[in-house]
This record gives C-alpha cells, structure tokens and sequence, in this order.
C-alpha cells in the first residue's frame, strides 16, 4: 500500500505522521467510506494490523480521531465514521441500531429501582434520595463501617484520631 494515496483528498497532514498501524486502519476506513460500507470492526482492524491485543483497535480508532482525520459518532453496539477529509462516513451495520443511546460500562437506569421502591410503598423523594447514585451507595456503606470502628474505639479508650 502506497502512503500517499491515503491522501487523496488533499489533508494536510503528512503521511509520516501516522504509524504503520495508524495508515492501515485509516485506509480500511477510508475505503469502507467511501464503498457506503459498515465501519470495519475493532477485530477486523486488530488482525490487519497484526495487533496481537483486542485493545488496540479501537485505541487505534481513537488515535485517528485525535489526529483530526476522522470523526466517531458511537451508538449501543455500532460506530460511524466520517472522513473529515471527504466527508464521507461509513454506514451502520445493518444488524445494528443507531435509535439507542450509547452508555458506558458500568451504567444502568434506576427506573426498575424506582418503580419497586414505590411499590414498597417507599415516597419518590425518599427513593430519589436512597438511589443519588448507586456509588453514593457503596460510599455511604463504607462510611457506616468507618463509624462503628469509631464507636468500637472509643469504648475501648481510644480517641477518635488514633488508627
């Protein structure tokens, strides 16, 4: 592959910017683009690469998005990108949906909580208040624990400050 055809749009970045892995994923996108294909995969990028980490596609991706050359918009299990040079983006999968919102790792809605919180016959305020956070949660529970530590030194004659 000839670097300086990544370039045919005229960008004005230099090809030697990019890492050989850099260029091969951009070109992969590149064509994808500009066939009205779907984005190649994080696993389809990893093994062009030779990339022997199932971290370096989509840090890769990242990279290119960085550099200024591409632009991500990411959806629940899809992404679509946009040649900033040309414009052209590649498509969504055709299995996929881009109507969901994307959420990272580790997020949930509270709204089944809620909904068995009042059913409890908890007040929504009270709900609102039990739920500012599941990490609030595990926050406040460490915080208790900390507490009866304290009582438990404190009988024992301890002041407050010693650990």
């Amino acid at each position: 592959m000839n670097q300086p055809e990544l370039f045919e749009a005229g960008e004005s970045l230099s090809p030697a910017c990019l890492t050989p892995a850099e260029a091969i994923c951009y070109r992969m996108i590149y064509d994808a683009a500009e066939a009205g294909e779907p984005c190649p995969t994080n696993i389809d990028i990893e093994v062009e690469i030779g990339a022997n980490s199932c971290s370096m596609g989509p840090k890769t991706v990242a990279r290119l998005a960085a550099k200024g050359l591409i632009t991500v918009e990411r959806f629940h299990r899809a992404r679509i990108v946009t040649i900033v040079a040309t414009g052209k983006a590649t498509t969504c999968p055709p299995d996929q949906r881009t109507d969901l919102p994307r959420r990272d790792r580790g997020t949930h809605s509270d709204g089944p909580l809620l909904t068995a919180l009042s059913e409890l016959g908890v007040p929504e305020h009270v709900a609102d208040l039990m739920l500012g956070g599941l990490p609030a949660l595990g926050k406040l529970d460490r915080l208790l624990d900390r507490a009866k530590e304290c009582v438990a030194r404190r009988r024992n004659g301890y002041l407050l400050g010693d650990r």
